[in-house]
């Protein structure tokens, strides 16, 4: 009798014993379970505003991309005809001043501001200047690309994030039997570290 008394509590003092009835215990399952629902919700609210913003920088993308093509048409075609109206100018200029110089009242300013430059009017500077516009709209929408794109990798860690607390969460409701308590446990401090660092990484990236 005194044998078994010894024995009991010669394991009640084991030091593994008493860290494992604090692992299973009621306050550390409760306390992890709220800090998985709390970081599960929060990484998934930060999923859905990363998403939302991805696809507002997508659209703002396709529609500076439209403008930005239109833009270029535009500016090829008035290059076609300041090319043309300055082709007649050149040959009517010596013969029929008047009439060359009325071909010039519909070129575009771009060409006019060309013709008093040394190695004008079709020139590097008539190119940036016709075609910036367009090349500002283009940048811009490439911009708008890449930063939706990191939007979209941002939403991706965030859901990964909210997917392994949700899951780890969702196990805690097998906590009827003191083995697998020690388990989830066990299972779920290395989950909480992995998904609170993917939450942190996603927010700084």
């Amino acid at each position: 009798m005194n044998e078994t008394v010894t024995d009991q509590t010669k394991t009640r003092s084991d030091g593994r014993r008493t860290w494992r009835e604090l692992l299973i215990s009621d306050g550390v399952l409760g306390s992890l379970v709220v800090l998985f629902t709390v970081a599960t919700a929060f990484a998934a609210y930060q999923a859905s505003t990363a998403d939302i913003r991805a696809g507002d920088l997508d659209v703002n993308a396709q529609n500076n991309l439209i403008l930005g093509v239109a833009s270029y048409q535009e500016s090829n075609l008035i290059l076609m005809d300041d090319s043309v109206a300055f082709a007649a100018y050149r040959l009517l200029k010596e013969s029929d001043p008047d009439a060359a110089a009325g071909l010039l009242e519909t070129a575009s300013p771009e060409l006019m501001a060309g013709l008093s430059r040394p190695g004008g009017p079709f020139d590097e500077q008539y190119e940036d200047v016709l075609y910036q516009e367009a090349r500002d709209l283009l940048a811009e929408s490439q911009a708008l690309q890449e930063e939706g794109n990191l939007a979209d990798d941002q939403a991706l860690k965030f859901q990964e994030a909210a997917f392994i607390l949700a899951i780890t969460a969702w196990a805690s409701l097998f906590d009827t039997r003191p083995q697998l308590r020690l388990v989830f446990t066990l299972l779920a401090l290395p989950c909480l570290l992995i998904g609170l660092v993917l939450v942190a990484v996603s927010v700084t990236g």
